[in-house]
């Protein structure tokens, strides 16, 4: 509820800052399927609907790992600030990953 709220609040606002949304655990990634939280999963489900109905707020969603450390947290900043074309990163102790079908 209060990521909805945040989401409405900034769209009112018209800052035309872009909304980046942060799990933990939300998505699994490889060798970590045992280790993802359902309830996180819910505001990455959140994120990617607001992506689709607002995309000029939309900046995206970012899935740190069960434990953040300084690197996550650096992979983090880079990820949001990066400018690059991905919306759905997830940081991980191997690096940062993008969401692609196999």
């Amino acid at each position: 509820a209060g990521t909805l709220t945040a989401a409405q609040a900034l769209t009112d606002a018209a800052l035309g800052a872009p909304l980046w949304l942060v799990t933990q655990s939300a998505v699994t990634v490889d060798q970590d399927r045992d280790t993802a939280r359902p309830e996180q999963a819910q505001t990455w489900g959140l994120g990617q609907v607001l992506g689709l109905e607002q995309p000029e707020l939309w900046g995206g969603l970012v899935d740190l790992p069960a434990d953040v450390d300084a690197t996550a947290l650096a992979r983090l900043g880079a990820a949001v600030t990066g400018g690059g074309d991905e919306d759905q990163l997830a940081v991980r102790a191997e690096g940062v990953r993008a969401r692609r079908l196999e």
